[in-house]
């Protein structure tokens, strides 16, 4: 086939040399300088655990997961490899798609299984972002029933948050440093970092809505007029949140200054919530849920055309 000189001699290729193609999800063809399969086993990487702290190897893997190798080989001796293999299983179930698929007196290989252009970054932001807006509203819900064990799901919810974010990070990140992802998942440069500065509101709101269930846990059971706020709250803010995550989205039918006036409204609604001694902490943490949709609504893509 023929290819452009200037990129021909940039990449050093000759005659006869191997390109890999790959359509992309738009349509247009890509042409890489090299066989697709080779750059995804350069995905790989090797850790020595020789000496090392447990933590510090599991900081390690973390970094690699992130930085989207696919092959993470940690080699050590055998005492210090059989030590990681405990606190290794335990960390990987905070890492989705990252297993352990191989053991040996002195490695331990992990590989990441998901498929990555089955997880487009949408889908996976909606995923996120119901969970964590499940997380304040149910808290609230259970605070008003008087149902502890409902509060405890609620705090339980947010190591999933956890595990979602950060494969979300990966997916940015490989898309940041690869061509081929962020083509296949139809993101430009700005959309990646629209959608990690997002994503990781969205890990902060799942962290409130923790710190709310935990307040709310030893103020149970509620009056009726307390009960009656929060209700009022709740319903508020789930309006709120669902016009924000349209807004950032792109929905044609956000209207960004009705958002705007529904937000002041939520505020003044939290303000005298603060008012009441007993619920001033709960508010505290509302008001943080509430500033953190804003943010995320302003993220929308519509306020910045000079960059499309």
């Amino acid at each position: 086939m023929s290819l452009p000189k200037k990129w021909v001699v940039k990449n050093r290729l000759r005659r006869g040399d191997t390109v890999g193609l790959e359509e992309s999800r738009s349509g247009p063809l890509l042409v890489y300088p090299k066989d697709v399969s080779s750059i995804e086993e350069d995905r790989c990487v090797s850790l020595k655990a020789v000496s090392q702290d447990p933590r510090a190897v599991i900081r390690e893997v973390t970094a690699a997961y992130l930085m989207g190798y696919n092959m993470v080989n940690v080699v050590g001796e055998k005492s210090q490899v059989a030590k990681l293999k405990h606190y290794l299983r335990e960390s990987v179930h905070g890492l989705l798609g990252l297993e352990v698929v191989a053991e040996e007196p002195t490695s331990l290989t992990l590989q990441f299984l998901l498929d990555l252009d089955a997880l487009p970054p949408d889908k996976l932001y909606r995923r996120m972002n119901t969970l964590a807006r499940s997380m304040y509203l149910d808290a609230l819900e259970a605070a008003c029933n008087d149902d502890h064990d409902a509060l405890e799901d609620v705090m339980r919810r947010d190591e999933e948050i956890n595990r979602l974010f950060f494969l979300m990070v990966r997916l940015l990140r490989s898309a940041l440093v690869d061509t081929r992802v962020a083509t296949r998942a139809g993101l430009t440069n700005v959309q990646c970092l629209d959608y990690r500065l997002a994503s990781h509101h969205v890990e902060l709101l799942a962290d409130h809505s923790y710190a709310l269930a935990g307040f709310l846990k030893p103020m149970l059971p509620l009056d009726d007029v307390l009960s009656s706020r929060l209700k009022s709250v709740s319903t508020q803010l789930s309006e709120l949140h669902d016009a924000a995550t349209a807004y950032f989205l792109g929905s044609k039918g956000a209207d960004y200054p009705s958002f705007l006036t529904k937000a002041g409204e939520v505020e003044s609604l939290l303000g005298s919530l603060k008012e009441d001694p007993r619920a001033s902490r709960v508010a505290d943490r509302l008001e943080d849920i509430r500033r953190l949709l804003v943010d995320i609504a302003d993220l929308a893509g519509s306020l910045y055309p000079y960059v499309k």
